[in-house]
């Protein structure tokens, strides 16, 4: 009779010692992905303030280009249509196409 007692006893701690590590288990793998969310939190933030950062720089660029082709189209004009020259800038003009 005391022995079955003891089996039943160590069955008991041996299942207690099983759900007790199985516990102890999905805490730590718990708190392990907790932190890993916590730093691609973090992460993501950081990369969403590149990603500000680079496409304000793109809207800084193209409002250059803009700017660079506006005064490039005016100074096309000038020279086809009004027949204006850059400083120092010499116009040939070939006698012959008349």
């Amino acid at each position: 009779m005391e022995s079955k007692k003891r089996k039943l006893n160590k069955g008991k701690f041996v299942r207690t010692l099983l759900v007790a590590t199985l516990a102890i288990y999905f805490c730590v793998v718990f708190i392990k992905q907790e932190i890993d969310i916590a730093q691609l939190r973090n992460n993501a933030k950081a990369i969403e303030v590149k990603i500000q950062q680079a496409t304000q720089e793109k809207n800084e660029i193209n409002e250059q280009l803009q700017k660079e082709n506006y005064y490039k189209r005016v100074e096309d004009i000038a020279r086809d249509k009004l027949g204006f020259l850059k400083n120092n800038e010499i116009l040939f003009v070939d006698s012959a196409e008349k």
